[in-house]
């Protein structure tokens, strides 16, 4: 397996997830307003728990089964947040992603999100990428439907770490889709 690349966007940089972002991953996703909108991060957010989350990065990446990135901005790499794709089938993958209070309302989600959706289609071969969201955090939703998604319904899934299930609104894009919009 190749390395991970790094994916330039005309504001960022998304880039392996490294050793030195522990200090800004604790800092932004210790931020309670980021455990209330994910639904998958712990609060408080440790140093012990960014390490043990940086430990799965390289056995994913090496597998196919998953790739992290921070975002980061291009002229400082200073961590904005993060995003993700996990594989949930053959050849579909789910899309996640944060960014950190301070960066909010700044376009960044939706910029980070239409390069992974591309390294997603381009590189993993996928023929859909799904994503999902608390209903409670409609900003997700958006950062969706802005990189072509369409809303799916709304399912439960579980969520150990909130405690119990959690209903999502969920979202697919299909590469037929996607390559459409590329035309547009």
């Amino acid at each position: 397996m190749l390395p991970q690349p790094s994916l330039l966007t005309e504001r960022l940089a998304l880039r392996p997830c490294s050793e030195r972002d522990v200090p800004a991953l604790v800092t932004l996703a210790g931020d309670p307003r980021i455990a209330a909108t994910t639904g998958t991060l712990p609060h408080p957010y440790t140093e012990a728990i960014a390490h043990q989350w940086l430990a799965t990065h390289a056995p994913g990446w090496s597998t196919g089964s998953q790739a992290h990135f921070a975002i980061v901005d291009r002229p400082r790499d200073d961590l904005r947040g993060v995003i993700s794709l996990r594989r949930d089938g053959q050849d579909t993958a789910n899309i996640g992603y944060w960014i950190g209070v301070p960066s909010w309302g700044q376009g960044l989600a939706t910029e980070a999100c239409a390069a992974l959706i591309a390294f997603g289609f381009d590189h993993w071969a996928l023929s859909a990428i799904n994503g999902r969201h608390l209903p409670e955090n409609p900003a997700s939703g958006r950062v969706l439907l802005k990189n072509g998604f369409t809303l799916q319904g709304r399912v439960r899934a579980l969520f150990p770490i909130r405690g119990g299930e959690e209903e999502l609104d969920s979202y697919q894009l299909t590469r037929e889709r996607w390559l459409a919009r590329l035309l547009d």
